[in-house]
């Protein structure tokens, strides 16, 4: 059983942030970058303990990131802030 206290929540999540990147070093199919990013990020909880909803600074530094492949390439990136420690994935170029 659960406590009177323990209910569902929803949450959800807004953020928009601006982003500026050092290329290291820049080859057809290899790039290798430090990128810093800040915005903002909104975020809404509704039941569970209550309900709130708040605005907080969001950024991103990140200190190493490497980019390989064409116009669909893959990226590993390692930093700290809103992404995470380790942010990794799929990139396009349009």
């Amino acid at each position: 059983f659960l406590p009177a206290h323990a209910r569902w929540s929803m949450d959800s999540t807004i953020s928009i942030m601006a982003n500026g990147q050092y290329n290291y070093l820049v080859k057809p199919r290899f790039d290798l970058y430090s990128r810093l990013g800040a915005g903002i990020c909104n975020f809404n909880q509704s039941g569970g303990m209550g309900d709130v909803s708040d605005n907080v600074l969001a950024f991103q530094v990140t200190a190493i990131g490497i980019r390989a492949g064409g116009n669909f390439s893959s990226f590993l990136e390692a930093g700290f802030g809103y992404e995470g420690i380790i942010h990794a994935g799929f990139y396009l170029r349009l």
